[in-house]
């Protein structure tokens, strides 16, 4: 009888939970700790197949490991998604064995949540891979801005010559796509620490105004620029290399968002506004003046879920080969170093917004 007590003692008091189930997968039995990681009480789940909460893409392995016990054998330690209460998934690792009860075979499943540690885990390969992007992406910009000192040193020699009168104007572009490209490895730069952001008071509508032949070129016939500058004051504390960036990569994107469709419109436009200061995504009560830029385009806008995911590292909706899903990540990061943040609006069918806000110095 001691022996039957302690047995119930570490039952009841087992921190992991303790599930007893038939060789069909019904619960029989679950320890009180199932309720304090899934939420349902010792009533709730007893009767009802211990298949019920598990996730579908993890059923497999599941079924595998109740197959093992009912051959009388100890499974692995095998990993599986069971759905909280509260609809979250929350992930198990799990060991199963099996006993003989009165004639018949019963599985004892052994669980403990590892919901946190899967995050920690993930969160450090996130870590890892943006240590080896920054590493990488400091290495190409190196070689990168060797290649563009040379283009820049050649086009200023024919520019300086008579026989460049007739290509003078096509020169002058490949001179300033040259400069804008050394911005960006600049940012590159920056990005893998080698060397330190340039900061200067810039007025947002001039550099806008330096840009808008690159991105006319940069649209080409796939849409219509039109661009509504306020008259109001428009400076930032801000790289000159970061604002020019940031609205070439959502040129870009908008105008892969037309490609396909009839000839569309981007629309880009300054305003001001006075909106709390955000610390970590989260608004104070602080006031802050702040200039936005406006990059709206009449493409095939986007659902709710990926406009949820846009900003993440490596997420994109292009196809294979035509996209990293660095780019909005990137223009995400420095904006925010800068003291701001960009939002998006869209829909699908009904086009895409977005709006970047930066202090006004």
């Amino acid at each position: 009888m001691r022996r039957e007590r302690y047995c119930q003692a570490i039952i009841e008091h087992a921190i992991d939970p303790i599930t007893f189930v038939d060789m069909r997968g019904v619960i029989l039995f679950e320890s009180p700790s199932a309720e304090r990681v899934l939420g349902f009480g010792p009533s709730e789940r007893s009767g009802r197949s211990v298949f019920e909460l598990i996730h579908p893409d993890d059923l497999p392995k599941a079924r595998a490991a109740l197959a093992a016990m009912s051959a009388g054998g100890e499974t692995p330690f095998f990993e599986v998604r069971v759905r909280h209460k509260d609809g979250r998934w929350r992930t198990f690792e799990s060991v199963g064995n099996s006993i003989e009860d009165g004639g018949r075979r019963l599985g004892i499943i052994h669980s403990r949540d590892i919901t946190e540690r899967k995050l920690l885990e993930t969160a450090l390969l996130h870590a890892q891979k943006m240590e080896a992007l920054g590493r990488i992406t400091g290495s190409i910009a190196h070689d990168f801005n060797n290649l563009l000192t040379a283009i820049l040193g050649y086009t200023e020699q024919l520019l300086e010559t008579e026989s460049a009168l007739s290509v003078g104007a096509e020169l002058r572009e490949i001179k300033r796509a040259s400069e804008l490209a050394g911005a960006l490895t600049r940012q590159l730069l920056a990005f893998s620490r080698r060397t330190p952001p340039e900061v200067q008071r810039l007025d947002v509508n001039a550099v806008l105004r330096d840009i808008s032949g690159l991105l006319h070129c940069l649209l080409g016939k796939s849409a219509t620029l039109t661009m509504t500058l306020d008259a109001r004051r428009a400076d930032t504390m801000i790289g000159k290399g970061v604002i020019e960036q940031v609205v070439m990569n959502l040129t870009i994107n908008a105008r892969d968002a037309i490609a396909g469709t009839r000839r569309g419109t981007v629309a880009v436009r300054t305003w001001n506004a006075t909106l709390p200061v955000r610390v970590e995504g989260a608004p104070t009560g602080e006031l802050q003046g702040y200039v936005v830029i406006d990059v709206s385009d009449t493409g095939i806008g986007m659902s709710a879920e990926v406009a949820a995911r846009l900003f993440e590292p490596f997420f994109t909706t292009k196809d294979q080969g035509k996209g990293t899903g660095l780019g909005l990540a990137t223009s995400s990061s420095i904006v925010h170093e800068a003291g701001g943040w960009i939002d998006v609006e869209t829909a699908e069918g009904q086009g895409s917004t977005f709006r970047v806000y930066l202090p006004l110095a």
